[in-house]
Parts: C-alpha cells; sequence; structure tokens
C-alpha cells in the first residue's frame, strides 16, 4: 500500500464557505494547522449522520480554495489517517477486509481515480462540508466568533458526548478486526 503515491488536487467549496472561513479566523488557523480542524469538521458532520456533495452550492457567490496540492504532502500521514477513519466509520456495516483494502486507504496510483473522486477522500470531505454547517449551528449561532472561551467550553463538551458514539465505533471495528 505504501508503494503508491497519492496526486492531490485541490478543492473549491461553494457551500458554507463563508462559515468556514469565519471558523478559520476564529481559530486563527495558520499553515499546517487545518488538518486537525477540517477532522474536528468532519467528525462534526459523521455525528450528524449526513454528507454533502462536494458540489453543492448554496446560492451565494463566496467560495473557498483548499491547496490540497500543497497542504496534503506537508501532513500526508495524518490525513491518511483521518480519511481512512472516516471511511470505516462510514461503512461499518461492510466487510471490514474490504473496506481496508478497496475504500479506506485508497491511493491514486493504485486505482487511476482522481484524488476527489477517492472513496476515502469524497467520505471525508463531504462530513467535512456538514460539519461546516453542523459547527454553525451548534457553537457559532450559540456563541458567536468572539466569546473564544465559551466557544472552547461547547466543543468541548461536543466532543466529549461525541467520544462515547466514536468510541463504540472504534471498539465495535475492533471487534470485527479480532474476528478476522
Amino acid at each position: 500500500m505504501s508503494n503508491y503515491k497519492n496526486k492531490p488536487q485541490d478543492l473549491k467549496i461553494q457551500y458554507k464557505a463563508e462559515t468556514y472561513e469565519k471558523i478559520e479566523s476564529l481559530f486563527d488557523l495558520q499553515e499546517g494547522e487545518k488538518t486537525m480542524v477540517h477532522f474536528m469538521l468532519s467528525l462534526f458532520g459523521y455525528l450528524k449522520n449526513e454528507k454533502t456533495k462536494l458540489d453543492t452550492k448554496d446560492n451565494k457567490s463566496k467560495s473557498h480554495d483548499f491547496s490540497l496540492r500543497t497542504m496534503y504532502p506537508k501532513d500526508e500521514s495524518s490525513f491518511d489517517a483521518y480519511f481512512g477513519f472516516l471511511t470505516i466509520l462510514d461503512n461499518l456495516d461492510m466487510p471490514y477486509d474490504r473496506v481496508i483494502k478497496d475504500l479506506a486507504f485508497e491511493r491514486t496510483e493504485k486505482n487511476n481515480t482522481p484524488f476527489l473522486k477517492m472513496t476515502n477522500v469524497k467520505t471525508f470531505y463531504e462530513y467535512f462540508l456538514t460539519g461546516i454547517s453542523s459547527f454553525e449551528e451548534k457553537i457559532l449561532k450559540k456563541y458567536g466568533t468572539t466569546k473564544n472561551v465559551d466557544i472552547a467550553d461547547s466543543i468541548y463538551e461536543f466532543l466529549t458526548e461525541a467520544d462515547q458514539e466514536i468510541q463504540k465505533a472504534i471498539n465495535d471495528i475492533l471487534i470485527d478486526f479480532a474476528k478476522i
């Protein structure tokens, strides 16, 4: 698996782009810090149990470009782990071997599939888009973008509540893995 490389593509979103930029500003994200926030937003989307297609538009003229061609190589191992993790969680109903071998750690060079069309990347960013909306509903509308302590408390509360669901999913994965 590690012999194959990914050829990342940039991602342009036209859904909740303005909200994402507020989140980026709220966390004062610098280059190299965005990966973890993308993961957090993807978990928000996963916990809402909803994916938003990558080509979804919200009828606002605002868009946001993610330079995944430069971001991905700088933090490839984290991205791959996050892509794989969300894909595994999204496919708990499928045989574990198939999910691991064919979906969770898919590579562009192995399957000749464009980066943004690979199941793992697409799954991650579809949850990410939903996560932007969910973060807006659960955090930004409640606290705005200036009460950093309240926002941090709210994120912590959300993630610790979510931890039980995620921990159960991880346990299910480990149990399935032990059966192999």
